[in-house]
């Protein structure tokens, strides 16, 4: 099996430096853009379905992304935004300003620091292992899609490969809007 990991599409939030969370934001016309490009990169992969969450910024990533592939989407509730509590809607300078140690803290180590009212790393991680393990034990010959916010794709990928979530934070450099995993 072969597990597409995918960010979900940008929208004008993170195009002002502001952090989502699990507030339901529509993608920008650019993420819109650069999602159906992505769209008919991954097509000759021929996924048979794409997994998400219930926010907005997902689900809309998922049906354009659907639309394009020809595949259906599942909602897995596992699969939302890292709730970010009180951090929610804030710009990162603001983050920076009100809360310097803890928010710099975690962006270095966000396994370190939970937001205040918000959901820990490892609480996110718990809980996408969920949909990981479901995958797991289908495990078959298709291709399948994931769409996450960021932070939950680095958990599911480190689920998925077995490298620890700290290597796979530390390393990210890549820019790349999928990541495929044979499983």
């Amino acid at each position: 099996m072969k597990v597409i990991l995918v960010d979900q599409g940008r929208t004008v939030w993170d195009e002002a430096s502001r952090l989502q969370g699990t507030i339901d934001v529509p993608l920008s016309p650019r993420g819109c853009k650069e999602v159906a490009s992505l769209a008919r990169k991954l097509k000759p992969l021929r996924p048979k379905r794409i997994l998400c969450g219930t926010g907005q910024t997902q689900l809309e990533t998922s049906q354009i992304l659907a639309k394009g592939l020809g595949c259906r989407v599942v909602q897995h509730p596992e699969l939302k935004a890292l709730d970010v509590g009180l951090w929610q809607g804030m710009l990162h300078e603001e983050l920076l300003r009100r809360y310097p140690r803890s928010y710099k803290r975690w962006c270095r180590d966000p396994q370190s620091v939970s937001p205040p009212r918000g959901e820990s790393v490892g609480e996110m991680v718990a809980r996408v292992s969920e949909v990981v393990e479901e995958i797991r034990r289908r495990r078959n010959r298709t291709t399948l899609v994931m769409v996450t916010p960021g932070m939950v794709r680095l958990g599911a990928e480190a689920l998925l490969t077995g490298v620890r979530l700290e290597t796979i934070w530390s390393e990210r450099v890549s820019t790349e809007a999928w990541t495929g995993i044979d499983i």
